[in-house]
C-alpha cells in the first residue's frame, strides 16, 4: 500500500524550502553552519550529504511553528521625540 506524501505542515522534518527560508542559504554546508549558530540540531542524510532537521526541535528553538503566518503588529509607536528629550534631561542632570 503506497503512502501518500505528507504536507510540509505536517512532516516530522523540515523541507527544503523550510531549510532555505530560516537559514537563507541553498548550499548544505552554508546551512549547517546558520543552524549552529542559531542553535537548532541537525544531521547529514548518510547517503547524499543533506541535512535533516527535525521539525519539533526547530520550533522549539524559534519558539513558533514553521510557516506560521508573522504576528501582526498592535499599532504601537515609537514616541522618539519624548525619548530624546528623556535623554537631553537626564544628560543636563
Amino acid at each position: 500500500m503506497a503512502r501518500a506524501p505528507s504536507s510540509p505542515s505536517t512532516s516530522i522534518v523540515l523541507t527544503p524550502i523550510d531549510l532555505e527560508q530560516i537559514t537563507r542559504r541553498d548550499r548544505p554546508t552554508a546551512q549547517a553552519r546558520i543552524l549552529r549558530l542559531l542553535g537548532i540540531p541537525f544531521v547529514l542524510h548518510p547517503t547524499d550529504g543533506n541535512l535533516i532537521v527535525s521539525r519539533a526541535a526547530a520550533e522549539a528553538v524559534l519558539g513558533a511553528p514553521i510557516g506560521a503566518a508573522p504576528v501582526q503588529s498592535q499599532g504601537y509607536e515609537v514616541n522618539v521625540d519624548g525619548i530624546r528629550t528623556q535623554g537631553q534631561t537626564t544628560a543636563a542632570q
